[in-house]
Parts: structure tokens; sequence; C-alpha cells
């Protein structure tokens, strides 16, 4: 029984983290599933979205994160399916032999 109220208090941390409205470095990697180096690389190439409160403190919205997260889905998906790629035609096909 003691394990069950640990577990349900270590995911309701869980959660309190993912109902904020700004996340720390961390806690923005965690959450979009990628590497604090990652995360902090794509900041810097100004890919992800994030706002400098003072020179050295930076803080991501979650809203902004579920966004990129959304248009990284959509390019994935459109990737995998050639339907949906520019320039696609649903009556002419190409062989590349």
């Amino acid at each position: 029984m003691k394990q069950i109220e640990e577990r349900i208090a270590d995911l309701e941390k869980q959660l309190e983290h993912y109902n904020k409205p700004v996340m720390s470095a961390p806690e923005a990697a965690e959450y979009i599933g990628i590497s604090l180096w990652k995360l902090r690389e794509l900041t810097r190439q100004n890919r992800l979205p994030h706002l400098r409160i003072s020179p050295k403190r930076i803080v991501y919205p979650r809203r902004a994160l579920d966004q990129y997260l959304n248009r990284m889905a959509q390019r994935e998906d459109v990737r995998n399916d050639p339907e949906k790629q520019p320039g696609w035609e649903d009556d002419t096909l190409v062989s590349l032999s």
C-alpha cells in the first residue's frame, strides 16, 4: 500500500510540471523528450520557442512547446506520406529506374 501511495505522489508531482505555464530547461527537455544538450542547441539556433528572462535565465512556455511538437509531428507526417508532399499528383507515377 505504501508503494502505491508513493507512486501516486510521484505521478502528481510529474503532473504539476506539465501543468506549469512556463518550464525550466530541464523540465522542457523532459517534457518534449529530448536531451538537455539538444534543447540548448535548439535554443541557441532559435529553433525552439523560449523567453529570456535575464541574461542567464531562459524559460520555455508550455503552450509554445506544444505548438512546436505539433509542427514537428506534421512535418514528420508529411515526410512519411508521399501523397502529402508538395508536387504529388495522384494520377502520375514516375519511375526512378
